[in-house]
């Protein structure tokens, strides 16, 4: 009598989650602690993950999934009807629908934006946040690194008289201009 192979603990699982209103595809592949990976978009989905990230499957279980309206997620889905909360609800139904009491959330761009919002509605349900290129928690996040990036005019003008003058005197008696306090130690290293 010939024993059946063990199964492929990396091969993938696909299926559809039904929601009201769209049906959500997920990939499940590995086993472990189990990683819910966010896309970002708002018009991707998993695939560019693929096949690079299943390589974490010998030690993780990675679940994809596509968010509404996108990749191989179904349904009559119009862009007014995906929103913040929308999303929120779709991840945790996903969860719910795994079993999942508490998993590590991935989130890459828009993705780890969902990410931060969902881990502020459902802390007790996370227990990792791993963000890759994230934007900006809030607006307010998203103003100050513009400021950040914008250079300031009296900085600029003041370049090129203060390279020559810093390299005829020693560094101490170069000024420096900066628009706001560093606020950690490391930042002010950076700029002393």
């Amino acid at each position: 009598m010939r024993a059946h192979p063990e199964p492929d603990p990396r091969a993938a699982r696909e299926g559809h989650l039904a929601l009201p209103g769209a049906e959500l595809f997920f990939r499940d592949v590995g086993h472990g602690t189990p990683i819910v990976v966010l896309h970002g978009g708002p018009d991707f989905d998993h695939e560019y993950f693929l096949p690079d990230l299943d390589r974490l499957g010998d030690s993780r279980r990675l679940i994809y999934y596509a968010q509404r309206g996108r990749g191989a997620s179904r349904g009559d889905v119009h862009p007014q009807d995906v929103t913040l909360a929308s999303e929120i609800a779709d991840l945790d139904a996903l969860r719910a629908h795994l079993g999942l009491a508490s998993m590590v959330l991935l989130g890459h761009s828009w993705g780890g934006v969902l990410a931060m919002e969902y881990a502020t509605r459902h802390p007790e349900r996370i227990s990792h946040l791993i963000l890759m290129n994230s934007g900006p928690a809030s607006y307010a996040d998203f103003e100050f690194l513009r400021d950040e990036r914008r250079p300031s005019t009296s900085f600029i003008s003041g370049t090129r008289s203060g390279v020559r003058s810093c390299s005829r005197r020693s560094s101490s008696a170069c000024g420096r201009t900066s628009r706001r306090k560093p606020s950690s130690p490391r930042a002010r290293s950076r700029i002393a």
